[in-house]
């Protein structure tokens, strides 16, 4: 069976936090993979390499059980599909309902299991702009073993001398950040 989980805001709305409505389930799965239809309703893959050892749980329902990915790593799928999702407002919106699924230790294994630095400045951040400040002592004291470059809380590339957005660095997590990211009521 091919490994897989229910992933990102999939997941996010497995554990109540739904901002706004889905049309489809996201899975992570280890190769590309067209996404499909069932009846009416669309399956869409993503991909992600080390997918097995990714943190996961089973979720049970009344129809059989699935995998779904664990709170933490639900929040760091969002964090890095963040483009595709809608943005860092909209990605904002779902993290607010799920800080309080994760757990210190918890943050601390799925980084180890996600290894990625980057995308754990950027979880450090988010953290703190949300004022999650014990959620985001784990991310300080994974991070500080590995060598850090300021990088763009959004995932796509932005250019630094940008002189039309105002922008400033979070220096605990070496993040650039737009001033004018809020809420994307906003």
């Amino acid at each position: 069976m091919t490994p897989y989980y229910v992933a990102m805001l999939s997941a996010a709305e497995l554990y109540g936090v739904s901002p706004y409505a889905i049309m489809v389930t996201q899975v992570m799965v280890p190769e590309r993979r067209r996404a499909v239809a069932v009846g009416r309703h669309r399956v869409e893959f993503q991909t992600r390499s080390r997918l097995d050892e990714m943190p996961t749980g089973w979720h049970e329902t009344s129809d059989g059980r699935f995998k779904v990915s664990t709170p933490e790593l639900t929040v760091l799928d969002i964090i890095q599909h963040e483009s595709m999702l809608g943005g860092i407002p909209r990605v904002r919106e779902v993290l607010h309902g799920m800080w309080m699924h994760c757990s210190k230790d918890a943050v601390a294994k799925t980084l180890d299991a996600v290894n990625n630095v980057s995308l754990a400045q950027r979880l450090g951040a988010l953290m703190e702009m949300d004022g999650q400040d014990e959620l985001s002592l784990p991310v300080e004291r994974w991070l500080k073993k590995r060598p850090l470059q300021i990088v763009p809380l959004t995932g796509g590339r932005q250019t630094v001398d940008n002189k039309s957005v105002s922008q400033f660095v979070d220096h605990r997590f070496k993040v650039r950040i737009a001033a004018n990211i809020g809420n994307a009521n906003a």
